[in-house]
């Protein structure tokens, strides 16, 4: 709800940075975030090569991939 509020106010880019993984990627499209980095989703993920699919299949077709 913090963030929602953060991106409906401000006029510079968010960057959701945190906790952000594939389970929870539509969500920070839903409330307007575009940009979001991602760390312990993949360096903690038993299989790396299968989180990053996860992650890239969330965001395929929403933002272009850096």
């Amino acid at each position: 709800e913090s963030l929602k509020k953060v991106v409906r106010e401000i006029s510079i880019p968010v960057f959701a940075i945190g906790g952000v993984g594939a389970e929870n990627i539509a969500v920070l499209r839903a409330i307007g975030v575009k940009h979001f980095a991602v760390c312990r989703a993949v360096c903690k993920a038993r299989n790396i090569r299968e989180a990053i699919n996860e992650i890239k299949d969330e965001i395929s077709g929403q933002w272009p991939v850096l």
